[in-house]
């Protein structure tokens, strides 16, 4: 599998609540693109199948790290399949502590 570093551009769905994680070491980033595309870390993958994501994300990850959380973004326009995708990927390698990152609903209320 080739990679290459990359930042994609993911506009993130809106919450009215949530809770923010302690972003330490053992945070590994799943990334979600409008187009379907991702990225582990911030290294663009480049195929877009379950075993490629996968394959990626075993080389990211410490074994036995019980604190290690996966922190999923995904653009608001991506497919669902995209993100069920992600999901399986991450459950195909045993890795279930995942955050699923959101901006917090803003209200256009006008101020007087």
């Amino acid at each position: 599998t080739f990679v290459s570093e990359t930042k994609l551009d993911v506009k993130l769905h809106e919450s009215s609540s949530g809770k923010c994680i302690d972003a330490e070491n053992s945070t590994i980033s799943l990334n979600v693109d409008k187009n379907g595309r991702y990225s582990v870390n911030g290294v663009l993958l480049d195929q877009h199948d379950r075993s490629a994501i996968a394959e990626s994300l075993l080389l990211n990850t410490r074994p036995g790290d019980s604190n290690q959380v996966i922190v999923l973004s995904a653009d608001s326009k991506s497919e669902y399949q995209s993100i069920v995708t992600a999901l399986d990927a991450l459950s195909s390698v045993g890795l279930y502590n995942i955050s699923m990152k959101t901006v917090l609903h803003q209200t256009n209320k006008k101020k007087d």
